[in-house]
């Protein structure tokens, strides 16, 4: 299960106000993988001790969980502590820590893994996850920066971006060269956007990292970094951050920012009127601010704006899957599809032959599949090939995951998905027992699970005596089943 981080800023002054009865909570984070919990923290002061405030973990609905993790108190007088616990509604993390500990840039940070919850949405997979255990698919353009350069996917650049898939589909020097030179952003900005686009870990921190990636989303037009990344800035509006922001919503149209800036001078006017960096902007846009002043008159910001700009994490902008690149825009549909029966689903082909190696040689090959854009599967139902497709597009999957594990397995070994395969087999092979002995054998021996079949015989050594009469052992094919027998009998005491 993964691994969430929450850090909750709060000083020593705003602990040792909190009367009785009153609480501090961070925002609520999703606990991934559940049914719609949420977790947040909560901080309370001690009834008994005056010095001192208690700190919880709590979740939404009071669902017995386990919790393990780390707690983080500082930096005045540090202290860390880990945990490992069962949670049903709230868990006491810190149950009694000085006030002063935390200082007047005090925080609390946690670090937290849930399990034993009843999952519903299976978490999906970033494009990264699906290409990094792959050799099949290599990067074929280059990205040229000055004299630095990022190894990049095609496919993927046509995938986010309308402006890149130009460039490629035209007669250009790009697509003859495969080559991509980019003059107006500096080399951090390019790879904190492509890191991004892939899912992989993102440097942008600060308010200017931001708008540096937002304002190159918005000259290649890539929607999702737009829509994923935009709500940062206006939630964290600071009067430090208030001018590049202010910059960028003025530079690029956007309406609603323009209206929140406009709103947060009016408020501030004295503190970022008078600020050099304010005096240091274009013109045309202080007009524009103090213009956008009119029709708010008698509004109010919906939150205290901070004076200090805020270290940003990407955490808090969901992360971009293949789903969210071909739904926020439209410049990239599917161009071929799986049959499975009747039935028909819509797919890239590109996308799919970079993640799965045979998928690549049906649609590259001279093949029939190639030249018809349709992939016949007869060996699995719809079902399981819709539950994979759904997963490898970042569609939410349901809990089906767990009944439909071995077919799942099946496929993705089938056709060397290996994010597959490495994300389902742990669900599939986590309790072992009568009930799933026969089928988790059948997977141990056909994909030569060396470990898994010393885990099966182990378990068939203690339970023959009910594993023998079971009717799915009865029609396992009987070299096999020969085969754990013997193993059986030759494991020493």
């Amino acid at each position: 299960m993964p691994t969430d981080t929450l850090e909750l800023k709060i000083s020593t002054t705003a602990t040792q106000n909190l009367k009785a009865g009153q609480c501090i909570k961070s925002s609520e984070r999703p606990i991934i993988g559940s049914k719609g919990l949420l977790w947040h923290i909560r901080i309370e002061s001690c009834d008994t001790w005056y010095d001192y405030f208690r700190s919880f973990v709590c979740v939404s609905k009071a669902e017995e969980l386990r919790a393990v993790g780390t707690v983080e108190v500082g930096p005045k007088i540090p202290f860390t502590r880990a945990f490992d616990a069962s949670i049903k509604g709230s868990l006491n993390v810190i149950d009694g820590y000085f006030h002063s500990s935390l200082g007047e840039n005090g925080f609390i940070r946690i670090d937290i893994t849930f399990t034993n919850f009843k999952s519903d949405i299976y978490t999906s997979g970033i494009v990264d996850d699906f290409i990094t255990n792959t050799s099949h698919y290599a990067t074929d353009v280059t990205i040229l920066i000055g004299d630095k350069s990022l190894e990049v996917h095609r496919y993927m650049l046509f995938m986010i971006s309308p402006v890149f898939q130009a460039e490629f589909e035209h007669d250009t020097e790009e697509a003859k060269t495969g080559k991509i030179k980019i003059t107006d952003f500096e080399f951090a900005t390019v790879k904190n956007v492509v890191d991004y686009c892939y899912g992989r870990e993102c440097e942008a921190k600060t308010t200017l990292d931001l708008v540096n990636m937002l304002r190159f989303a918005d000259k290649y037009d890539i929607r999702t970094i737009i829509k994923s990344i935009e709500p940062l800035l206006s939630r964290n509006l600071s009067i430090d951050s208030f001018c590049p922001i202010a910059q960028y919503a003025w530079d690029c149209e956007r309406k609603d920012l323009q209206s929140k800036c406009a709103l947060c001078y009016k408020e501030n006017i004295a503190s970022i009127g008078l600020s050099q960096s304010f005096i240091n902007m274009n013109p045309s846009t202080q007009v524009g601010i103090i213009h956008a002043l009119g029709p708010l008159c008698n509004a109010k910001l919906d939150n205290d704006l901070k004076q200090n700009e805020q270290t940003y994490s990407l955490i808090d902008a969901d992360k971009p899957t293949v789903l969210s690149f071909t739904t926020d825009s439209d410049h990239y549909p599917t161009d071929a599809r799986i049959i499975v029966g009747e039935q028909t689903i819509n797919i890239h082909r590109q996308y799919l032959s970079m993640i799965s190696p045979v998928f690549n040689e049906k649609f590259n090959g001279d093949t029939r599949e190639k030249r018809t854009g349709a992939i016949e599967i007869a060996d699995f139902d719809f079902s399981t090939v819709k539950l994979v497709i759904d997963y490898c597009y970042g569609r939410q999957v349901t809990d089906e995951v767990l009944s439909n594990a071995s077919d799942i397995l099946r496929f993705g070994h089938t056709y060397k998905i290996q994010h597959v395969i490495k994300q389902v087999e742990p669900l599939f092979l986590a309790d072992l027992t009568t009930d799933n002995f026969c089928s988790i054998v059948q997977y141990a021996w056909k994909y030569e699970k060396s470990d898994l079949k010393e885990q099966c015989t182990a378990f068939f050594r203690k339970n023959y005596d009910k594993i023998l009469f079971l009717p799915d052992f009865a029609n396992i094919e009987p070299l096999l089943a020969m085969d754990i027998i013997r193993l059986a009998a030759s494991v020493k005491e």
